[in-house]
């Protein structure tokens, strides 16, 4: 009788729970730990993989507000059955800069502290402000959008959260040699969690402001010059290089604007061009289609034939419509539009005018603000405590 095979190294210690009940017990984990139990073993990975999918987990729509009450709010929008629900208040000077596997990153533009937390558990983390900036040059106040010099991301490889800071100052000739990165939880050894300086080519140190999205764990940016260029850095590796991207020209009469965002897990550009004589408005969005070869797709044509009216940003679309922001009256309005069945090759097209202002879906309550933002949201029972 020959001997019998000992079991595999991957399945030892691993309880054998039926597959329903292992479906449940996965789906109530936070992301990032889903993530961390493929690797237990080959079934898990393939459960997680085939039944708990990323893609089919439903996020939701957090919008933020600044009012003029010296408050600021983040509501969660439940589309369905068209209610909202605030989650987190802080003082009006206070901005999100990005939102991450149910976390929220924030920072107080008039004190310049970044805090990460979690609006379900009701924890808090702060993180240190980055290191100071360069002598001679007028840094921005606190107005002036500073909250978009500062990305949240997280790896899939090394399951860590990362706090990126691009330099931005009032100077047009101010440039910087190094973006400032904190990773949330010690390091090597113990370590506790610090800034630290990752070097920059010459090229890229002057900052446009249009945003630090963070995609897949490489944080993004655009350059300011002629023509504008993005930049990227992998957190993992801390390699800094350029990404290839043609930007629009505008034409005569025209003036152009460039924003970064993220959507299902793409890099996407969204080019603004707005006619000097008229009140029209064209967002075109494009997405990177991969990051190998860096070749481009446009997704989405927006046109908006209201000055009134203004497309959502960061999360600037949710399931299959487009969000934008209304003046109705004294008060504004958070809108939905369906993107139309006509469509140019994988272009969604949306055309938003006075008499169709789309489908209102939250009604902010404010007859005016200092600024209204949208992010993809979802809670989670992850715990702060580990990272400190």
């Amino acid at each position: 009788m020959p001997p019998r095979k000992a079991p595999a190294m991957e399945n030892v210690g691993v309880v054998d729970f039926p597959t329903d009940v292992l479906v449940d017990i996965l789906s109530q984990l936070p992301t990032s730990s889903r993530r961390l139990c493929r690797l237990v073993c080959r079934r898990w990975r393939d459960t997680i993989d085939k039944r708990t999918p990323e893609r089919d987990v439903r996020t939701k729509m957090l919008t933020f507000v600044k009012g003029l009450d010296n408050e600021a709010s983040a509501y969660v929008v439940d589309e369905a059955r068209g209610r909202h629900r605030r989650v987190w208040t802080s003082s009006c000077s206070v901005d999100v800069i990005g939102t991450r596997n149910g976390l929220i990153c924030v920072l107080d533009g008039g004190t310049g502290a970044v805090t990460v937390a979690n609006p379900a558990t009701r924890e808090s983390l702060p993180v240190p402000p980055p290191p100071p900036r360069q002598a001679g040059l007028l840094p921005c106040s606190p107005d002036a959008r500073t909250h978009e010099a500062y990305g949240f991301a997280f790896h899939p490889a090394t399951l860590r959260y990362a706090v990126v800071h691009v330099p931005f100052y009032f100077n047009k000739s101010g440039t910087f040699d190094a973006v400032h990165v904190y990773t949330l939880g010690r390091g090597g050894r113990g370590a506790p969690p610090s800034w630290r300086s990752v070097p920059t080519p010459g090229a890229s140190g002057r900052f446009q402001p249009g945003g630090v999205a963070c995609v897949d764990g490489v944080a993004y940016w655009i350059t300011a010059g002629t023509p504008a260029a993005i930049m990227s850095l992998d957190l993992k590796d801390n390699r800094v290089a350029p990404v290839k991207w043609s930007p629009e020209t505008p034409g005569r009469g025209c003036r152009c604007s460039y924003r970064l965002t993220e959507m299902r897990g793409r890099l996407c550009v969204a080019v603004t061009v707005e006619e000097t004589e008229k009140p029209t408005k064209r967002v075109e969005v494009w997405w990177m289609e991969s990051t190998r070869d860096q070749r481009w797709t446009r997704r989405y044509n927006i046109m908006l034939e209201t000055p009134k009216q203004h497309v959502m940003w960061p999360l600037f679309a949710h399931g299959e419509n487009v969000l934008t922001v209304a003046q109705v009256f004294k008060e504004y309005n958070l809108h939905k539009h369906k993107v139309s069945d006509k469509r140019s090759s994988q272009c969604s097209m949306v055309k938003i005018w006075k008499k169709k202002p789309g489908v209102e879906i939250m009604n902010y309550g404010v007859a005016d603000h200092t600024g209204i933002s949208t992010f993809a949201y979802m809670e989670t029972s992850e715990p702060l405590e580990i990272y400190k």
